[in-house]
């Protein structure tokens, strides 16, 4: 039994490719970079001049490394001008991620467009989706992208909406 589980988790869909990707943690001295933004890009940038690397990204969390705990952790979503009662409201899984993180993992994008360069602390705010997300909750791709979604928790600073720009393939 334990075999045939493993088979069968072996040859499940992920919705992204782990073929020749490489991953490791860093862990930076907040005295010499309160904020690693910028340690985070020149990195990427280092690692995309590396010959045969065609996509480098940071992320705070990848994919397989566990789900989101459905407590108070976890933010409830909420779409600008489509209002539900609290206790409709889901609760999501929230990646924070840099440009090129969906392409090095493999994750396509069903609609919209990427993070890019441009997106970050200072910029409007913006977030993709999973192809889940917007048809259960938007009505489908397209329908998602231009809306304007708004993640409510205790452990989130501020509560600035972020356009969804994007909506990417579901992930396992």
């Amino acid at each position: 039994l334990f075999v045939q589980s493993f088979l069968k988790l072996d040859r499940l869909d992920t919705g992204f490719d782990p073929t020749n990707v490489l991953t490791f943690e860093l862990t930076w001295p907040s005295r010499e970079y309160p904020d690693p933004a910028d340690a985070f890009a020149r990195l990427r940038g280092r690692l995309l001049e590396t010959p045969g690397v065609l996509a480098a990204s940071t992320g705070l969390q990848l994919p397989y490394r566990g789900e989101a705990l459905l407590d108070d952790t976890a933010p409830f979503a909420q779409i600008e001008g489509r209002p539900l009662p609290q206790a409709e409201r889901p609760r999501v899984r929230s990646l924070t991620i840099q440009p090129g993180f969906l392409r090095a993992l493999g994750i396509p994008l069903a609609g919209g467009r990427d993070f890019s360069v441009d997106d970050r602390a200072g910029s409007p705010r913006v977030a993709i989706v999973n192809r889940s997300f917007a048809r259960a909750y938007l009505g489908s791709d397209d329908e998602a992208i231009g809306n304007r979604l708004r993640l409510d928790s205790w452990t989130l600073v501020g509560d600035e909406a972020a356009e969804i720009v994007g909506v990417a393939e579901d992930v396992r």
